[in-house]
């Protein structure tokens, strides 16, 4: 892993946070509000298929809007940012999926590794790739 950038402790804040919002938006069901965190050249994997782009990253996030009866809450730990370029922060941490609809939601139904991507776009921080490694599920 290349380390030449400086990450700034500003710019680990903005994609922290980034990260953190698209989750709530992903446990609130708020489809649009999550895709606006994407660059259009995102790609998003979820544990099912590698989403390319705005419209399947949108059909994506759609397809998990519309399980309103499935609640959950991600959580991210063991989170560790390095600047892979001026305007480019990776991100690896560890990812705890609870699902409160569930039997026992107090057990994480999946445990992940965290691998993402963010760019600076036109100022702002976007999340150019996002995807996750499962490393436990329940069953």
């Amino acid at each position: 892993m290349s380390t030449s950038a400086q990450l700034s402790l500003d710019n680990e804040r903005h994609c922290s946070a980034l990260l953190h919002q698209m989750y709530e938006c992903v446990d609130g069901g708020r489809a649009e509000e999550a895709l606006a965190l994407f660059s259009p050249d995102a790609v998003f994997q979820t544990p099912l298929r590698v989403n390319r782009g705005t419209e399947e990253v949108r059909a994506a996030l759609e397809k998990r809007g519309a399980q309103h009866d499935r609640r959950t809450r991600h959580v991210v730990t063991n989170v560790r940012m390095w600047a892979s370029d001026a305007d480019e922060v990776q991100l690896t941490g560890t990812l705890l999926l609870f699902v409160l609809s569930d039997p026992d939601p107090l057990v994480p139904s999946r445990i992940a590794q965290l691998q993402d991507t963010f760019v600076l776009r036109g100022g702002r921080w976007l999340i150019k790739s996002h995807g996750s490694t499962p490393l436990a599920e329940r069953g």
